[in-house]
């Protein structure tokens, strides 16, 4: 038996290898995080009770049912958990000796699992299994009729209530017409604790079984699957029918259907994961100023390097005035103060003056916008913007517009508008419609 199981074993792992060199290509299948399953069956036992030309074979069968529990760890390769619940019965009639037993069983088991359903395409595939079983049983046999009567089988077919022989071999006339016929009821109601060959030996009844499975399985939905499978368990034991006979081990086939269901995430195919190599905790913690303020974190992420920031990362404004200090010339302005885009202070005049360029300037743009719409445009407003800004009676950004200056140089440009824009329907900048409007105004203005 032993040569058997190594043969089995020595098969199903070199034969892996070969299936794994022929579809290493394969797209990987998510296989489920563990698989479950719940089967009923049919046995048929084989052992030393059932071997004469009489023996019973289609009133043998008997029920069982199987849990189960799995866990794919490999393309190929699986462990489960497995315990199965039913019986077994023989039954024996003949001239030399008559034998019956049934006996309930529980075997619970590891099994080690060889599987084929390696595309995601794949609807019918076989798989293999083998291990190892701690197998329970208790046989009891059907010696009485229901009336208590004890079953003597003659040599004629029948069975009696009386003895065909004595003790001495002798036969006894009489009771062939004072016995009376019986018929077998099928139900065992003696435990045999003794064996019930000549040696009448005591045994264990436990013992350790070598199951080798065979199965086809169904896929009917993304999780569900039946399966079709048969199990030859190989036992160390000659008791599972209560008989010791020639030496041979006994054994048993059981076969079953069964529903198994795979908890598992549903799988994704690679063209629908963009971003699965993107390591979004490295983007997070991104600094492409160099200000030390993360980028997620960074107001103004565009600031000039080697310039002190504050924690939002937008420079330092000590006097507040909205010019940073790296930009302003006077560093302590009043806080009442107007001032130009390099913080100095402007005069009641040089206000009077700015306000009547920026009129006349705002008229001009919108018109020219208005006449050629385009992002050409708007590049060349930038170069006159930042050409105009350095005149010293240019003003400094409005406080309300500032988280719009995103490079901290004192111009909003046209490219820092449309920032903005995507910024509002992104929900990044909690502003209104209102206030867009307001910005895309006082970009024609500066």
């Amino acid at each position: 038996m032993i040569k058997y199981v190594f043969i089995v074993f020595s098969i199903f792992f070199f034969a892996l290898p070969s299936f794994a060199q022929y579809e290493e290509d394969e797209e990987e299948v998510d296989y489920g995080i563990i698989n479950v399953g719940a089967g009923l069956g049919v046995t048929a036992f084989k052992g030393d009770v059932g071997t004469g030309e009489n023996s019973e074979f289609f009133n043998n069968f008997r029920s069982g049912i199987n849990l189960s529990l799995e866990k794919r760890v490999s393309k190929y390769l699986g462990f489960g958990l497995s315990g199965t619940f039913g019986k077994f019965a023989q039954n024996e009639q003949r001239i030399d000796r008559n034998l019956n037993f049934e006996t309930k069983f529980t075997q619970i088991g590891l099994n080690v699992l060889g599987y084929l359903d390696t595309k995601s395409t794949t609807t019918f595939s076989p798989f293999l299994g083998v291990g190892v079983s701690f197998l329970l049983f208790n046989p009891f046999s059907d010696l009485k009729a229901a009336d208590g009567s004890d079953y003597h089988y003659w040599t004629d077919g029948t069975i009696r209530n009386l003895p065909e022989f004595d003790e001495s071999g002798k036969k006894i006339d009489k009771n062939k017409t004072e016995s009376i016929l019986l018929n077998r009821d099928y139900t065992y109601e003696t435990a045999l604790d003794l064996s019930a060959d000549s040696a009448k030996s005591s045994y264990a009844k436990n013992a350790i079984a070598i199951p080798i499975t065979f199965g086809l399985k169904f896929k009917l939905t993304e999780n569900l699957e039946t399966r079709f499978t048969s199990t030859y368990a190989l036992t160390l034991t000659d008791y599972l029918d209560g008989y010791k006979g020639n030496g041979d081990n006994d054994s048993y086939i059981y076969a079953q259907m069964s529903f198994n269901y795979t908890f598992k995430k549903k799988v994704v195919n690679k063209a629908d994961k963009p971003f699965e190599n993107v390591d979004f905790n490295s983007l997070f913690k991104e600094d492409g100023d160099s200000d030390g303020v993360e980028d997620s974190k960074d107001k103004c992420p565009n600031s000039p390097g080697g310039i002190p920031v504050d924690k939002n990362g937008c420079p330092l404004d000590e006097d507040l005035d909205g010019v940073p200090d790296y930009m302003d010339r006077e560093p302590r302005t009043p806080v009442t103060a107007v001032v130009n885009r390099y913080g100095e202070t402007l005069t009641d005049e040089d206000i009077r003056k700015l306000r009547l360029m920026r009129d006349s300037v705002f008229a001009e743009r919108i018109t020219k916008f208005n006449e050629s719409p385009s992002l050409e445009t708007l590049k060349e407003m930038d170069v006159e913007i930042s050409e105009y800004q350095s005149t010293k009676i240019s003003s400094s950004i409005p406080q309300k517009f500032r988280f719009a200056d995103l490079d901290g140089n004192g111009i909003i440009a046209s490219t820092e508008v449309t920032r903005v824009i995507d910024g509002f329907f992104e929900g990044e900048f909690d502003i209104t419609v209102a206030t867009i409007m307001d910005i895309i105004d006082y970009f024609f203005e500066q």
